[in-house]
């Protein structure tokens, strides 16, 4: 509030525009993401409704995280004649990550993981056995490589889905696998959680 004046009445000073990110509507849900956005949008309206009835302008309005990109260029884009100049700014669409292509409505981003890890297969600490009894299989990419602080899974394995990542150590990850997993050495390429691969 107090910057908006500032910025309006202080001489050299041009206010432009408001930039909201709303990243924190991430569900899974691509009907709950956009019920939440418009919210969000709803209420930025009205905020450049009082801005514009006490006399000062806003010609931009920059919204958008990945998960709600699609929202906002649907939501705007309904609005073009009315609205100021609307951009979006998702980070994912340049450093793509696995967390963003397995929301729903994700594929439609049509995008490709900004960064992959290579790993190998190091060890068969539970062997496979028979059907219904998961082995575990031990790849040298831990959490040196692969950052852990978003969750769980860290990765998934490109074009290998039955292989599920379990707790990293700093240098390894076993994966569950309910199907005869890869021999040991064979080289896989992991998508991570998000993009903040270790380099």
């Amino acid at each position: 509030k107090g910057g908006r004046r500032l910025a309006h009445h202080t001489p050299g000073a041009r206010f432009g525009g408001l930039h909201y990110y709303e990243g924190h509507l991430s569900d899974e849900s691509a009907e709950k993401r956009r019920s939440e956005a418009d919210k969000v949008y709803g209420s930025l309206d009205v905020l450049v409704g009082t801005l514009r009835s006490r006399g000062i302008a806003v010609e931009e309005v920059i919204t958008s995280g990945t998960p709600t990109c699609l929202e906002a260029l649907r939501y705007y884009g309904e609005k073009a004649s009315e609205a100021p100049t609307h951009r979006i700014s998702p980070g994912t669409v340049v450093f793509h990550d696995s967390m963003s292509e397995e929301m729903e409505g994700g594929e439609a981003l049509g995008l490709l993981p900004a960064a992959l890890v290579l790993s190998r297969v190091v060890s068969h600490p539970r062997p496979w056995s028979a059907p219904g009894q998961p082995c575990v299989v031990t790849l040298d990419a831990g959490s040196k490589a692969l950052a852990c602080e978003a969750g769980s899974p860290v990765a998934r394995v490109l074009e290998v889905p039955q292989l599920k990542a379990l707790g990293p150590s700093e240098e390894h990850l076993p994966m569950a696998s309910s199907e005869p997993p890869p021999s040991r050495g064979t080289p896989l390429l992991l998508i991570p959680l998000p993009t903040s691969v270790r380099l």
